[in-house]
């Protein structure tokens, strides 16, 4: 290796790992005026379902996230997952957190219940 190699850092490893507010940004970018974008509110539904909140209480830093786990925790927020169906015929459905975009400590909670 010539002296110019050791000279150069190396890339992070998580550098495309961003925060779920920072992959809205660039998934749902504000539009004229600063106005959010029209589908914006998406990115509050996934955090809901994810506990993005209550990472960031807990730990006081943001989640960090590659872009397709972002986009699997925004599809997983409008995705009903059939649970079980009653003697009637109805069926229970609930929604389903996509796993890498939970916050660890909805993960704790998981298993025992």
């Amino acid at each position: 290796m010539g002296q110019a190699d050791d000279n150069q850092e190396p890339e992070a490893p998580d550098s495309n790992l961003k925060t779920p507010a920072q992959w809205r940004d660039v998934i749902f970018p504000p539009g004229s005026g600063g106005r959010p974008h029209e589908d914006a509110w998406k990115h509050g539904a996934a955090g809901s379902l994810h506990g993005w909140e209550l990472h960031r209480f807990h730990t006081g830093e943001d989640l960090k996230l590659s872009r397709e786990d972002y986009e699997a925790a925004l599809k997983a927020a409008f995705t009903l997952v059939p649970v079980s169906q009653n003697d009637k015929g109805l069926t229970r459905a609930t929604y389903k957190p996509h796993e890498p975009a939970l916050a660890a400590q909805l993960k704790q909670k998981g298993g025992d219940q």
